[in-house]
């Protein structure tokens, strides 16, 4: 294998070489810090959400570490479609949470005990909780209850029960939250991972809020009262903020959200780590020296980078598919811009094809004359506003359902949810790969416009 192979997985999530040069950035940092209110990272597709999963699932565990990863390949419990409020969901996912983080520390058993003194007891009392709750279970199914998956304990009523139905008196949920709460204390870690929760939790194309909502407080919560006790959801943004939207609760906790970002550096060391595992250096790839080859990448970020660490390997790979001495170059880079952005691009209209069909062909109506125009936010909506009175193509698009629910208010909102525009705020221009990437701040920028990456791909 080669640097140039290694620029050809963008999926971190199938990547059998990940563990080679994976990298921990600030954010991950945090989420692996008990200590640390953040539980909920959201990224966009690309941003290095799969890698972030297995990150915090597979690699680095120590021998105190009791680590559940559950994504929807893996796990795939779907609660029917009810009319929940997102309380009665947190309730049962709190419950259910206690159990599964309980079941696994008796699985570890044999580990834990070896290396955590005056747990033998506990450990013997969380594998009582846990029979009991099997055994509930049984019972709840024999009386013609619903469905459970035993192992993690979700569970719901029957089809036409209008509430969940719980399993177990309550003194005995209070009971096994406290046997965990002091196997924690002791110094057993526990770190329960969900990858995508509206695709575990809900079979439905459409989301559920509550749902999922009502899980986000669950993480939250039980993160916050129990020492050593980490939930962590990973979200997308179309997913989280319709859920901010209308879980009120989540505006209680501040700090409980992390956005999944890149600094540059960050993803200079990406490139480093790469070379590294595959025993290249900086000269048998790029042009020029490693100082040279450095600041080139560092120049040409904003223009190939969209959403991180994904953008930047294609841009890399389509100037190495077309180098003739097998080197990389701005040249090169700005020559492979098209296939680079239109790579981006497509992307970009897959990730959020169930949500907002045709994304990209709204995208490329709005910017395709204006692709590398800077606008105040109020010349972006008037800009808008002209082309659905007077352009074809953004009069074909704007029939389109969802588009239908838009305005020139509410569409550049959407534009920034899903990555397309950046802007520039106290004359720093800001990414979606980067923290400062907030509504707040957008509503306050200087100017806006087409994020570079794309640029080549919609204009004429």
């Amino acid at each position: 294998m080669s640097f140039a192979d290694s620029c050809k997985r963008l999926e971190g999530g199938q990547d059998g070489q990940l563990s080679r040069y994976i990298t921990d950035t600030e954010a991950i940092k945090a989420l692996k810090d008990y200590k640390n209110p953040a539980v909920v990272p959201v990224g966009l597709k690309g941003i290095g959400k799969s890698s972030a999963y297995r990150a915090l699932t597979e690699f680095g565990k120590f021998e105190n570490e009791v680590v559940v990863g559950i994504d929807p390949n893996k796990f795939a419990l779907h609660l029917p479609k009810k009319d929940l409020s997102y309380t009665s969901f947190r309730k049962q996912f709190e419950h259910e949470l206690v159990v599964e983080a309980l079941r696994s520390i008796v699985e570890r058993a044999f580990v834990l005990e070896a290396n955590v003194s005056g747990i033998k007891t506990l450990i013997a009392a969380a594998k009582r909780h846990q029979q009991s709750y099997v055994e509930a279970v049984k019972n709840f199914l024999g009386r013609g209850g619903g469905i459970s998956f035993a192992g993690f304990g979700f569970s719901v009523g029957k089809a036409d029960s209008p509430v969940l139905v719980g399993l177990r008196p309550q003194e005995d949920i209070q009971a096994a939250q406290e046997t965990l709460r002091a196997l924690c204390r002791k110094g057993v870690k526990v770190r329960v991972v969900v990858d995508d929760p509206e695709q575990v939790f809900s079979a439905s194309a459409s989301l559920d809020v509550n749902l999922v909502g009502g899980f986000c407080l669950a993480a939250i919560t039980l993160s916050h009262d129990v020492e050593n006790l980490k939930i962590i959801a990973l979200m997308k943004p179309h997913v989280y903020q319709p859920v901010m939207r209308n879980v009120d609760d989540l505006t209680r906790y501040p700090y409980h959200m992390i956005r999944l970002r890149w600094t540059h550096e960050e993803l200079i060391k990406i490139i480093q780590r790469r070379l590294d595992a595959e025993g290249q250096k900086w000269t048998d790839v790029f042009e020029g020296t490693e100082a040279s080859a450095k600041k080139m990448l560092r120049d040409e970020l904003e223009k190939i980078t969209r959403n991180g660490p994904r953008d930047l390997l294609r841009s890399l790979d389509a100037a190495l598919e077309n180098s003739t001495n097998g080197k990389a170059s701005k040249v090169l880079l700005q020559t492979s811009r098209e296939r680079a952005a239109q790579g981006s691009l497509d992307e970009l209209t897959s990730a959020y094809n169930a949500l907002y069909p045709d994304l990209g062909d709204v995208v490329s109506a709005i910017f395709r004359n204006s692709a590398e125009k800077s606008f105040t936010l109020d010349e972006l909506r008037n800009h808008i506003q002209t082309l659905q009175m007077k352009d074809p193509d953004m009069k074909a698009v704007s029939k389109l359902k969802w588009m239908q629910a838009q305005n020139t208010k509410t569409l550049p909102n959407l534009l920034l949810e899903t990555g397309v525009i950046a802007f520039r705020h106290a004359n720093k221009t800001v990414l979606p790969f980067e923290e400062q990437y907030s509504l707040e701040r957008f509503r306050r920028a200087d100017a806006v416009f087409l994020v570079p990456a794309l640029a080549a791909a919609v204009a004429p």
